[in-house]
C-alpha cells in the first residue's frame, strides 16, 4: 500500500491497536491523550496512515525505556519508536495501519524495559507483538488498548504479573476514543531474605553471589549486586555484605537440607 518511498530506500540501501489511558473516575472528563504523543524515529512515518495508538502508563516509582520495531516484506526489526518515559509518566505511540497480506504487511513489536521501586531494580523485559488494520480497508477498525504498570511488593519469581483489563476513554485529536487498558503489577519492592539470585529459594548459589560481592569489595571493584539483591544479601542487617552473610546463608540452607523449616533467628547470632 503506502510504502513506495521506504521500499525504494531499502532497495537502494541493499490484532489490536494500543493506547494507555489513566483510570477514570465516574463522570470525569476524558483526558486529552494528544498531549502525550511520542515522536517516531522511522523516517517514512505518515501521520495520515495512522489507524491506532499504543500507550504506556507508569506509576510514580517506575520509569521505562520503550522501543517499537516492525517486520515487513522489506526486512525485519525496522526501528519505529525509541524513547524513555520518566517516572509516573505516560506516552502515546501513533501506529500506521496495514492490510497485512502476504506481500504488504507490518508485524509490530513493542519492548518495555521497566526500572524503579524502592530498590531502583530492573524488571524483566516486557514484550508484545501486534498488528494494526488498514483504516482504508477497515474504516471502523480504530481501536485503543494500552499498558499500565504499577509497582508492588508481592513475592514472585515472575516480576511482571497481569492483573486485569478495563475499558477506558480519552480524547485523541479532538475525537473521543475508548479502548482496553491492560493493568500489570511489577513486583520490584519485595524480596526473600537470603534469596540473592531471585529464584524463590535460599541455597548455596546465593552464598556464592555474596562471596563474589565481598571479593569485589576487597578488590575495590564495582558492586556485583543491584539494590534489591543487596538487601536480600545483608542477612545480619548491618548495612554491609561480606563473608559473614554468606556463612549465615549456608547455615540456613543446611537446616533446610536437613528437613527443617528454619527462621533466620535460628542462625543469626544474638547480640
Amino acid at each position: 500500500m503506502r510504502f513506495n518511498k521506504f521500499a525504494a530506500f531499502v532497495s537502494a540501501a541493499s490484532m489490536a491497536v494500543l493506547s494507555a489511558m489513566p483510570v477514570m473516575q465516574a463522570n470525569a472528563a476524558a483526558p486529552d491523550l494528544s498531549d502525550f504523543i511520542a515522536e517516531p524515529v522511522f523516517e517514512y512515518f505518515k501521520a495520515s496512515d495512522v489507524n491506532g495508538v499504543v500507550g504506556v502508563q507508569l506509576s510514580d516509582d517506575l520509569s521505562a525505556h520503550v522501543e517499537i520495531t516492525f517486520d515487513s516484506p522489506e526486512g525485519t526489526a525496522f526501528p519505529y519508536y525509541v524513547t524513555d518515559i520518566k517516572s509516573g509518566g505516560r506516552m502515546l505511540f501513533q501506529i500506521e495501519g496495514y492490510s497485512n497480506t502476504e506481500d504488504d504487511y507490518r508485524s509490530y513489536h513493542i519492548s518495555i524495559k521497566l526500572k524503579g521501586g524502592i530498590y531502583n531494580s530492573s524488571a524483566s523485559e516486557f514484550v508484545q507483538d501486534f498488528t494494526v488494520p488498514d483504516g482504508n480497508d477497515e474504516p471502523d477498525s480504530f481501536v485503543a488498548v494500552g499498558y499500565n504498570f504499577v509497582v508492588d511488593d508481592k513475592l514472585s519469581t515472575d516480576d511482571i504479573e497481569y492483573l486485569s483489563t478495563t475499558k477506558e476513554s480519552g480524547t485523541y485529536k479532538n475525537k473521543k476514543i475508548t479502548g482496553e487498558l491492560n493493568n500489570y503489577l511489577v513486583h520490584l519492592d519485595g524480596y526473600i531474605k537470603g534469596d540473592v539470585t531471585g529464584e524463590g529459594v535460599v541455597d548455596g548459589s546465593d552464598a556464592t553471589l555474596v562471596l563474589k560481592e565481598f571479593g569485589a569489595q576487597l578488590a575495590g571493584d564495582e558492586t556485583t549486586l543491584d539494590p534489591r539483591q543487596f538487601a536480600a544479601a545483608d542477612i545480619d542487617g548491618n548495612g554491609t555484605v561480606d563473608g559473614s552473610d554468606a556463612t549465615l546463608i549456608l547455615k540456613y540452607y543446611g537446616l533446610i537440607s536437613a528437613g527443617k523449616e528454619p527462621a533466620w533467628d535460628d542462625v543469626i547470632p544474638k547480640n
